[in-house]
């Protein structure tokens, strides 16, 4: 899915700042040897071109799969790009609800449209889902509250190809399975610079801030757009004074697969309101727009309370800055926590796992990232040893939200 408006903002920024049509040979002259791949996106596209019959034929799945990556592949080794395979492992739990809201959301209101427009005829194709991985997750329509849905659910087995087949002589690809989503595990890697940038079509790495991504590559013309964050503020001026956190809490206020529906920010708007307060809760408390958060179907669809709005706002910032990853070096598991947040509500660091899922042990992911078992988890992944959580957790009183939400003080504070 991605933000919800990733392609506009990616042309918001400019094509100085975003180069598009740049040859993969150039990529070379921006710094960009290593490069992480999206390798599940690859994997749907291949999935959907089987007829139903096939999709549990592993060998057949496999194969097809194999030829349609080696392809690619070798464009990119041949324009001088080293690339390392990254796949999805489990979806988080506020993914998933977030999912499932957005389905319920949209099939009421396409029976409301029904009602109303008895002697449409539809195109068939229209409810086809989107490319993300785990778009098989199951839909609920009914009315129960919200954080009752953020409830770990075990997941089904992903497929993953065999890791052998790609360290062969024909292939030599580095092979990945995140924990959780790979955009998270992706952007650990470039943290670490393990990788220089990462390939990728969903525009979620924007919020996560992942500062290269390649995206848009066509194979036969070997052509992609490039987004750098650091040429973005240097070429932009109305971006100078930006930095990850404020891109990361403008592309959540624009839409984004951990926050329901925000009905009511553009763009422009999103970014008047980050560059004019110094901290998001400024943002949420003061906008002069009415923010409409769509929390579920039926009578609890939508809230406008800012105290809520918030909540699920700091969920959606851990989700971007804190999910576990694997570290290839340590070959451990580790919190992502390249931007670092204080002041988190109670409310939100004690339900962490909730929402992001269990803390996994280092064995088990380690075994899932090697590619040595299905990325399925199991209860015994877990780790239930005591750890600390990011930045420090604020009760309300004194000094608290309260001073938003609890009385009338300037905006200027």
């Amino acid at each position: 899915m991605g933000i919800g408006k990733g392609s506009e903002l990616l042309n918001s920024f400019g094509d100085n700042a975003v180069k598009k049509g740049i040859r993969l040979d150039r990529l070379g002259s921006e710094g960009i040897a290593r490069v992480g791949v999206d390798a599940t996106s690859w994997l749907v596209i291949v999935h959907r071109t089987l007829e139903d019959h096939q999709k549990k034929n592993y060998e057949l799945h496999a194969n097809l799969f194999m030829e349609y990556c080696r392809k690619r592949i070798d464009v990119l080794k041949q324009n001088g790009l080293i690339p390392t395979m990254v796949f999805d492992g489990n979806a988080t739990p506020l993914k998933t609800h977030i999912k499932e809201l957005r389905k319920a959301i949209e099939s009421e209101n396409n029976n409301n449209n029904n009602k109303n427009n008895t002697n449409e005829i539809r195109d068939p194709d229209s409810d086809i889902s989107g490319s993300d991985s785990d778009s098989d997750v199951n839909v609920h329509s009914d009315n129960e509250p919200v954080d009752d849905k953020l409830r770990y659910k075990w997941p089904k087995d992903r497929y993953i190809p065999n890791r052998s087949r790609w360290l062969t002589e024909e292939m030599e690809v580095e092979f990945f399975v995140a924990p959780y989503e790979a955009d998270a595990q992706s952007t650990h890697l470039a943290s670490k610079k393990i990788i220089d940038a990462v390939i990728n079509k969903d525009t979620d790495l924007i919020a996560f801030g992942c500062k290269k991504i390649i995206y848009n590559i066509n194979f036969e013309k070997e052509t992609c757009d490039y987004y750098s964050f650091d040429r973005l503020k240097e070429v932009n001026i109305g971006y100078k004074d930006f930095s990850q956190k404020k891109l990361l809490e403008m592309a959540i206020m624009i839409g984004c697969d951990y926050l329901p529906n925000l009905a009511g920010i553009g763009i422009r708007k999103a970014y008047d309101e980050i560059m004019e307060q110094k901290h998001y809760e400024n943002v949420i408390a003061w906008s002069k727009k009415k923010l409409v958060l769509s929390t579920g179907v039926g009578n609890k669809q939508d809230t406008t309370s800012r105290s809520e709005i918030l909540l699920y706002f700091q969920r959606a910032i851990l989700a971007f800055t804190y999910q576990q990853v694997y570290n290839p070096e340590s070959k451990t598991c580790e919190r992502l926590s390249h931007m670092r947040y204080n002041n988190l509500q109670n409310d939100v660091v004690r339900d962490i796992s909730k929402f992001l899922g269990p803390r996994l042990k280092d064995e088990s992911v380690h075994d899932i990232a090697m590619g040595g078992r299905p990325s399925k988890l199991v209860k015994i992944d877990v780790d239930n040893r005591p750890q600390q959580y990011p930045g420090e957790t604020r009760k309300f009183g004194q000094n608290s939200l309260e001073r938003f939400f609890g009385n009338k003080k300037s905006r200027k504070e």
